[in-house]
């Protein structure tokens, strides 16, 4: 009879090990509003006969890799309040790269190695931008209609082109964000009106890709702001899509989908939610609408 360590040891497993260290600072230039934080971080992410989310995309199922890279954060921030912002706007540019080993050691013929070999040691260069603005009216009214526009843009670009994108730290963009899990460093970014990662993924939605652009509108109106809870609904358009290359980046080209939702906050559960969206663009693949649950802030 095989043991229970045998069988715990002989399973497909995907692991992941690291550790980080990091700087943040509020900024007193341009304004008081900025700040600025840097980090170093190393991940290692270990395979054994792994078959299963991903594996497709990783290129192999046994073996390692090691991410060490450096991240710079610049973000302003100048809401009026965290949960129901009625003024004020919200930015963030952030760059992550690796060390380019593949240039530095240039004697090694990249374009025949297998992907363990290629991604033994992960190189990129990673940019994320996101900013969203809030809009009040009526002008000093107790509660006050919120006009919030939103732009998030996000890019993966490989040091070498002989590698190519690195299989690591890629966007599966759709559904709510739910399943916001760090498998192998994929960015899980909520476009409502479609399944999860069904934007990135049409088939089965398991795919992530390495640029993303996504719009959005939303228009909220409170039932109740206070300290013991917060309340409000609200009506939303958006728009985005997932790119195989820069080659095929196009903005404009875009899936769409429009909603209803509330949001209710309380200090004990944090920011809870529910949005029933229809998207504009569906294919077969596609629910004609769809329910999205929400904890916490999605981005």
């Amino acid at each position: 009879m095989q043991s229970t360590y045998s069988f715990l040891k002989d399973r497909p497993k995907f692991t992941t090990s690291g550790g980080s260290i990091g700087f943040g600072k509020q900024l007193k230039f341009p304004d008081d509003y900025f700040s600025f934080s840097t980090s170093l971080t190393y991940q290692r992410y270990g395979l054994h006969d792994w078959a299963n989310f991903g594996a497709a995309e990783l290129g192999f199922t046994n073996g390692y890799a090691n991410n060490l890279s450096f991240s710079t954060i610049l973000g302003r921030n100048s809401t009026n309040h965290p949960i129901y912002p009625t003024e004020g706007s919200s930015f963030s540019a952030s760059i992550q790269f690796t060390p380019p080993y593949s240039l530095i050691n240039d004697k090694k013929d990249y374009t025949n190695l297998t992907a363990q070999e290629k991604f033994k040691w992960v190189e990129l260069v990673k940019t994320k931008f996101s900013g969203q603005w809030y809009i009040g009216f009526p002008a000093n009214a107790k509660r006050q209609f919120v006009v919030a526009p939103a732009y998030r843009f996000g890019a993966v670009a490989p040091w070498n082109k002989d590698i190519g994108y690195s299989p690591f730290e890629l966007f599966r963009v759709g559904g709510s964000g739910l399943s916001n899990f760090v498998l192998y460093g994929t960015d899980i970014v909520a476009q409502r009106g479609y399944d999860e990662g069904k934007i990135s993924d049409p088939q089965n939605g398991q795919t992530a890709l390495p640029i993303y652009t996504k719009y959005s509108i939303e228009i909220r109106y409170p039932l109740t702001v206070g300290q013991s809870s917060t309340i409000y609904v609200q009506t939303f358009l958006e728009a985005g899509n997932a790119y195989n290359s820069f080659q095929d980046f196009n903005p404009f080209e875009v899936r769409r989908a429009g909603g209803v939702g509330v949001r209710l906050f309380l200090p004990m559960f944090g920011l809870l939610g529910v949005d029933y969206a229809w998207p504009m663009d569906a294919t077969k693949n596609d629910q004609t609408g769809i329910f999205h649950f929400f904890i916490g802030q999605q981005f």
